[in-house]
């Protein structure tokens, strides 16, 4: 990985952090892994976990323990015939680090994302639709986001965009955030994803931008990084 890309990002992190007097969490997002391509996607999300080993050294001396750190790794499952073994993928893919915990890495699959924020916004009564689109009504009445489409064979199943699944990834990991730091009210969550493919980074911004047209009052930032398997 670049040198300069690395010290952009640190000096990106040192002027959020530098300027905030909350608690801090940065969540790594640092392999979207999908079943069926696990050879090439292994090789790229190794070298994202060799990268963030490196940088977790780098904040670590840093800021000691005034920031907590939580890397994750996101499973495209849709193609799986069977229930994905996190635990095998973790192992094949963490290795030789000592500030990466095998044990402490949260995976998230793409089927659990999806049917929890489905049916997270059904309870809501957030969803509109207009012919065979479907939309999230935002903080602003006339800003109506598309998240997804009316399945042309069931007018109940609702196909969502990848953005909604990657929203559904940043709701949950800020959870998973307030938990580590006991439901601390004022937290700092700072997201770094590390994607392979252009539509990969462009879901993880709609994923941001709809938290952000969602909840206003958020207190988070994200940095995306988009390279490609070299």
């Amino acid at each position: 990985m670049s040198k300069k890309i690395t010290n952009t990002l640190l000096s990106i992190l040192e002027q959020i952090l530098d300027n905030s007097t909350s608690p801090s969490v940065l969540v790594l997002e640092m392999g979207h892994l999908k079943i069926g391509k696990e050879k090439t996607r292994y090789r790229w999300s190794k070298n994202n976990i060799s990268y963030s080993e490196k940088l977790i050294r780098n904040i670590i001396n840093k800021y000691k323990k005034n920031i907590r750190i939580i890397p994750t790794i996101i499973i495209n499952d849709f193609s799986a015939i069977s229930t994905v073994n996190t635990d095998q993928i973790k192992s094949r893919c963490i290795s030789d680090t000592i500030y990466i915990k095998k044990d402490k890495v949260p995976v998230f699959t793409e089927k659990n994302l999806r049917n929890r924020i489905m049916a997270k916004l059904r309870k809501s009564k957030l969803l509109r639709t207009s012919y065979d689109r479907v939309f999230l009504v935002g903080q602003d009445p006339v800003c109506n986001i598309p998240i997804g489409t009316v399945s042309a064979t069931d007018k109940f199943t609702i196909i969502p965009k990848c953005g909604l699944i990657t929203y559904s990834y940043i709701i949950d990991i800020i959870k998973l955030a307030k938990e580590r730091l006991y439901n601390e009210n004022n937290l700092l969550v700072g997201i770094v994803s590390f994607s392979q493919y252009y539509e990969e980074l462009e879901s993880m911004k709609i994923g941001y931008e709809i938290l952000l047209s969602t909840n206003k009052k958020t207190n988070t930032y994200a940095i995306m990084i988009y390279w490609a398997d070299d």
